[in-house]
């Protein structure tokens, strides 16, 4: 019997909502509250009519809380799910973590059907607030969980997950939906770009608040990744890099109304769509050198439908509106090129006109050898120049003249730079390989006991071809070798053992040739 007599509910639903289907729609909002325990939330329905009996009986409900997005400890967990009205059970349905049009936040579904025996039933008073169900959070609170709003959620259905989402009340009284959204609204953000939006190039953006509560902090995100930090300012101005460029980007501001704990900031949200358009390349070249006769012919990359502006000394040439421009005088050049609403300007070239017989001329050898600690001048030549500077000054007796005495202690690459009255540079460069000197011991000890048997020269390596040449007191050659860093001197001529005593050598090399005794001691 029970079943029979709950189809007849569900029947006299149908009929009298039939019956009273013109009635005027009810204005439904929903509030959600947090407890002074800071764990408790609890969800309130409030209607401007009111309503009693049958014709108060509310049939189905969803609910939908947005909370800030977590994992572990930090994910937003509900318990102790309860209503204080008499039979009234709500589910939580469902949940939603992170979607794409929202990765900040998760979706918490909470349902209602009032299909229980006797229905669910209370009388509503109008502009009251009537407690429908109460939960308690587990986890850590990272924010404030507020109640979806239907209209501007980026969520909202239709989203990527092809569910429900949103609130609704259904009252046997009305027709439809009779929810129309929340009390305690937060304020709304839109956010102000140019819709031209071109990489590389400063970009404003402004977010605009209504409501008149104001915002205590933004924050700015680009595809998710945040961009700037929190700010006090809804102004915020961004170059968006180019490896945007050609991409649908998501641009994103988060505002922030500050509460007396975390769990009571609120956060509200804006999005904004945007193509950002790559900027023409305007790379200036100049065919021959820059401090030359003139004209000279200035040149920017074509490119189709591109539009073109020359500048001399900052300002627009009239006229000079091509890929190309031939300078007749000198100046400081620069091209802007444009196409479709983005624009690049290219670097500025002096350009400095002189005669043929007047530019510098800078002659000095690539690179120069010599042993650490020797000091050698400078062989380079200029021709029409009056200022020298050279780098870097490590080594060197002076950076200011043409040819200082350099006495680098590692390999080193000097840079001339030579300037003219005109304001000519012409630059160069030399670059000094440094080799350590050569060390020979005054004596050695051919004793075959494995410990200095053998007169070695450190560093000869670097020195070659060499040629070590050894004679005695008498003059007469022991030794001879021109690969003597493989097969040094051990105290033998041709094999034999010699004397010990005093012995005289000689160091030829492309650097250096060098004298002196050495001493064998067996």
């Amino acid at each position: 019997m029970r079943p029979c007599q709950k189809r007849r509910n569900y029947v006299g639903l149908l009929v009298l909502g039939f019956f009273i289907s013109i009635s005027a729609q009810a204005q439904v909002f929903l509030r959600l509250t947090l407890d002074a325990d800071g764990v408790t939330y609890k969800v309130y329905m409030r209607s401007t009519t009111a309503y009693s009996g049958r014709m108060a009986l509310l049939s189905t409900a969803q609910v939908t809380l947005t909370v800030p997005h977590g994992t572990g400890a930090n994910r937003f967990e509900v318990t102790e799910l309860t209503s204080p009205i008499a039979s009234m059970h709500w589910l939580q349905k469902d949940r939603v973590d992170a979607p794409v049009e929202e990765p900040f936040n998760d979706y918490l579904f909470f349902s209602f059907i009032n299909n229980s025996t006797p229905l669910v039933a209370f009388d509503i008073v109008a502009n009251t607030d009537i407690l429908l169900f109460q939960f308690k959070r587990k986890g850590n609170c990272l924010g404030r969980a507020e109640l979806l709003d239907n209209q501007t959620d980026p969520f909202r259905t239709p989203n990527s997950k092809g569910i429900n989402v949103g609130n609704s009340v259904s009252l046997l009284a009305t027709s439809g939906n009779a929810y129309v959204g929340n009390l305690d609204k937060l304020p709304s953000l839109t956010i102000n770009a140019t819709e031209s939006i071109c990489v590389g190039q400063a970009v404003e953006l402004q977010s605009v608040v209504s409501g008149s509560e104001p915002l205590a902090t933004y924050q700015w995100f680009v595809n998710g990744k945040s961009v700037s930090g929190l700010s006090g300012s809804a102004r915020f101005t961004y170059y968006f890099p180019s490896e945007l460029a050609g991409n649908w980007v998501d641009i994103r501001v988060v505002g922030t109304l500050k509460g007396a704990s975390g769990c009571d900031e609120r956060n509200v949200a804006a999005h904004a769509k945007r193509f950002i358009k790559p900027v023409p390349a305007a790379t200036l070249s100049v065919k021959g050198d820059t401090c030359a006769e003139l004209p000279l012919t200035l040149n920017a990359p074509f490119i189709p439908k591109a539009s073109y502006q020359w500048y001399a000394d900052s300002l627009p040439i009239a006229g000079a509106t091509q890929a190309s421009y031939e300078a007749n005088q000198s100046g400081n050049y620069s091209v802007k090129v444009a196409i479709d609403g983005c624009s690049n300007t290219s670097r500025t070239v002096s350009l400095i006109g002189v005669k043929a017989a007047d530019r510098i001329e800078i002659s000095a050898p690539a690179s120069q050898t010599l042993i650490a600690g020797m000091a050698v001048r400078m062989n380079v030549q200029v021709s029409h120049a009056n200022a020298y500077n050279w780098l870097p000054a490590n080594g060197l007796s002076s950076t200011a003249i043409e040819n200082p005495v350099a006495t680098p202690t590692q390999t080193t690459t000097y840079t001339l730079t030579a300037r003219n009255e005109s304001g000519c540079v012409v630059s160069d460069t030399i670059q000094f390989f440094v080799i350590p000197g050569l060390y020979m011991p005054s004596a050695f000890s051919p004793n075959n006991d494995g410990i200095n048997d053998s007169w070695l020269i450190e560093n000869l390596e670097y020195y070659q071809p060499s040629q070590v040449t050894i004679i005695n007191r008498w003059g007469v050659i022991v030794y001879a070798q021109k690969d003597y860093h493989n097969a040094p001197w051990n105290a033998k001529n041709q094999g034999s053992e010699i004397d010990s005593g005093i012995y005289y050598y000689s160091i030829r090399t492309p650097f250096s040739y060098q004298t002196g005794t050495i001493t064998a001691i067996k």
